[in-house]
């Protein structure tokens, strides 16, 4: 394992180092003062309840709907892409349900007893189209994060099956424990009062409770794009990322719907103008009636490069222009299993995070690769080395985005899919490009506002079929519900347009069928 470098935890986002129990660092005094705020902040919320203390084997024979799982802390570096020396790093605990190790009463599967376990965060590009009307309304987008979001909720509700938690031996308050220090029960537990992170309903009890604040202060969901939301009387914009809120709202009302959150959710701090944002750095200026929006992931970026260097025992990588090798990934059985074969899917699900906030660029390069994962050679492990020389050299690009307060009621949606044919020599399918984004009527700026490439599911018979399925795939699952997003947004009519190169397939959308392409329909 490297020594450093950001590695996926259960709740670290990308950008926090997980620090296992076993290193050594998981007790030193900046972990162990982590800790104790941690727990000290869940007993003052009465996370738990420790004054109804009882033996478990009393619990499951009272209560067969029960159930009970044990908690734990997992510690972590914040901001670990810095490489901050030791002295000056930021540490962060965070304590856990272990729901992956629930016990019933009855016995029965765990799932059985679960009534909430849905919930759907905004995307990407709903954060991007919340950015896009602030800057065609003027409007200046605030983020704020919820305070510890899921204990806000309860999960001890009425009809529903109790949960119980089994402390660690450290945590036992004094009053489990006679005078002598011997423990008075064998098994203990306690209630779980709160959505404790982990429980596998606490996501969902969360968003449930937020949704219900959110209808009763006049916010309407956007059905085509969950985890955002618009305010029915003042036209302001919500996005909920989980506990990540971002709002841009007219100026004269901002304060007072702010406000009114805060009496029903916590805040960790008061709103401030969006800068980083689900671990994506944002800028974002006004110039008279042009809003300029910049979007990075350096230092994020540096790191996932450094982390391979680490890996792989190079020193440096040599600059390159393009994340392509000018050869295609050698067939299955061809090349020998490449070296890394089990690590090359840490590393291509990191750039992806960084590819689907900010580097659009990334994308393809990402997608073919990731598909080949369960097959990977030498060939991958050589175009893996042409990405991180292109991702280390060019970490510093910005993807921008330029409207204006005039383009308001102008603005049009440009829709512009594409696609290969048969590019995929294993399989021969076909793989899926889209580009949209937000124009003004004169063409001189344009908002980003999302990006994908994803490999058909079948394989196209030819570059028509290919270039149909992508764009009937892009009308269905990303424009028309941007477009919905959009008009509710910003009160009108806005105009779709789609940007396609294939004259065939210009044909088929125009005449409304082709009979070369019926076996499509």
């Amino acid at each position: 394992r490297p020594l450093r470098g950001v590695a996926l935890g259960m709740y670290t986002g990308l950008v926090t180092r997980v620090i296992p129990a076993s290193d050594p660092e998981s007790k030193s005094a900046g972990c162990l003062k982590a800790l104790l705020k941690e727990t000290q902040k869940l007993r003052d919320r009465t996370v738990w309840c420790e004054d109804q203390v009882e033996e478990w084997s009393s619990v499951r024979k009272r209560d067969p709907t029960a159930s009970v799982g044990r908690v734990f802390s997992i510690l972590g570096e914040k901001n670990a892409e810095r490489n901050a020396p030791p002295e000056l790093r930021e540490y962060k605990a965070r304590i856990v349900f272990a729901g992956n190790a629930i016990q019933t009463a009855s016995g029965c599967a765990p799932h059985e007893l679960f009534q909430e376990v849905a919930s759907a965060p905004a995307a990407m590009a709903s954060v991007r189209a919340v950015l896009a009307v602030a800057a065609l309304r003027g409007w200046t987008p605030k983020m704020r994060d919820a305070a510890q979001a899921y204990i806000q909720a309860r999960i001890d509700d009425p009809g529903r099956p109790k949960t119980w938690v089994r402390l660690p031996k450290a945590w036992r308050p004094s009053s489990w424990f006679t005078a002598k220090g011997e423990p008075v029960y064998y098994d203990p537990v306690c209630p779980l009062v709160k959505a404790l992170y982990g429980h596998p309903e606490s996501g969902a009890i969360w968003e449930k409770h937020l949704s219900k604040v959110l209808i009763d202060l006049g916010w309407k969901k956007v059905p085509s794009h969950p985890g955002t939301w618009i305010h029915a009387r003042t036209f302001a914009v919500l996005a909920v990322y989980v506990d990540d809120l971002l709002m841009t709202a007219p100026a004269a009302q901002e304060a007072s719907l702010w406000k009114s959150l805060e009496e029903k959710i916590s805040f960790d701090e008061p709103a401030a103008p969006i800068s980083k944002f689900l671990g994506a750095h944002h800028t974002f200026k006004k110039q008279g009636h042009v809003t300029h929006h910049s979007v990075q992931m350096r230092e994020f970026l540096q790191d996932a490069a450094l982390k391979y260097k680490q890996e792989t025992g190079i020193s440096t990588l040599a600059s390159v222009r393009t994340p392509y090798l000018p050869e295609s990934f050698s067939a299955k059985g061809e090349e020998a299993e490449g070296k890394q074969a089990k690590t090359c899917s840490s590393h291509l699900m990191k750039l992806l995070f960084a590819a689907r906030l900010a580097r659009p660029d990334l994308s393809v390069a990402i997608t073919r690769l990731a598909s080949k994962v369960t097959s990977w050679n030498l060939s991958h492990d050589r175009a893996l080395k042409r990405l991180m020389q292109y991702v280390d050299h060019t970490a510093d690009l910005e993807l921008h985005g330029t409207l204006s307060s005039e383009d308001l009621e102008s603005a049009i949606l440009v829709m512009s899919p594409d696609a290969d044919l048969a590019n995929d020599l294993e399989t021969s399918k076909s793989t899926s490009g889209l580009w949209l984004e937000l124009l003004s009527s004169d063409g001189l700026r344009s908002w980003p506002l999302g990006w994908k490439s994803k490999r058909q599911g079948s394989t196209a018979s030819s570059t028509c079929e290919s270039e149909v399925i992508s764009a009937t795939t892009a009308l269905k699952a990303d424009a028309l519900p941007m477009l919905d997003l959009l008009e509710s947004a910003l009160g009108r009519t806005v105009h779709l347009q789609c940007r396609e190169d294939n004259t065939q397939c210009i044909q088929a959308a125009e005449t409304g069928y082709s009979k070369a392409l019926g076996h499509l329909s």
